[in-house]
């Protein structure tokens, strides 16, 4: 099973690529802990381009998709490190009594177990370090 099969409302990262993206070689920009749930949003970068974006991304000359993920009901919460430059790989693993996610990158690793989680919002950007 695929991350997304994982992930509520997933509608519309199916909808731009073709292919699912992997999780692999992620830039995470930021994890925010939310008191309510309690939940954490993770916002990063894929290191995947839909072959054939939306218009308005072609028309922006976007090169860089964003996504933000809600992790909800977290539990056993470890983070360990943390940097500048967090590129590294997440893995959504399901388990009996929920699901675990984990990053791991040079500088940092993070690691919960959840009940659910959504995939929140999709954007895309032009990103000057990309070319």
């Amino acid at each position: 099973m695929n991350w997304i099969e994982q992930t509520g409302h997933s509608f519309g990262i199916q909808a731009i690529f073709s292919e699912l993206p992997e999780l692999n070689s992620v830039l995470i920009h930021e994890v925010i802990l939310h008191g309510d749930g309690p939940s954490i949003s993770v916002r990063l970068d894929l290191n995947e381009f839909p072959t054939s974006p939306p218009q308005k991304w072609i028309d922006r000359k976007v090169n860089t998709v964003q996504i933000t993920l809600m992790l909800l009901c977290v539990e056993d919460l470890s983070v360990r490190g943390w940097g500048i430059d967090n590129v590294g790989d997440i893995t959504i693993q399901s388990l009996d009594d929920g699901l675990r996610f984990h990053f791991k990158s040079q500088a940092a690793e993070i690691e919960c177990g959840m009940q659910l989680i959504e995939l929140v919002d999709i954007s895309g950007y032009m990103n000057s370090m990309r070319t």
